[in-house]
């Protein structure tokens, strides 16, 4: 949502309080904002700048995976036990796509 032209209404009906990641995306330059407790409103394109950003589930941490990636510049994500958990061998596979990725410890 980020990279399209427009504003793009995302929608969490199951569970409140799952899009805190918006925060994060703020924190690398998105338009981004949480309307209630169930939505958050992004307005793009934007062009995303990296920086140390931390996954708070599955979820957003793949959502954070793919904005670093377009993002100029290094970005550092945090707590990346939640990807791992959800998607084997992420690093490698986006290596595999062309992906300039790495895992430090």
């Amino acid at each position: 949502a980020t990279q399209a032209q427009g504003t793009t209404q995302l929608h969490e009906w199951m569970y409140e309080g799952r899009l805190g990641y918006i925060h994060e995306l703020s924190k690398m330059g998105a338009k981004a904002h949480i309307i209630d407790q169930h939505r958050a409103e992004i307005t793009g394109p934007t062009e995303l700048s990296g920086t140390d950003v931390s996954s708070l589930d599955v979820r957003s941490g793949m959502v954070l995976v793919i904005s670093a990636l377009v993002a100029k510049g290094q970005s550092t994500l945090h707590e990346i036990q939640h990807i791992e958990r959800g998607y084997e061998d992420i690093v490698n596979k986006l290596k595999a796509i062309g992906a300039d990725i790495e895992r430090v410890e």
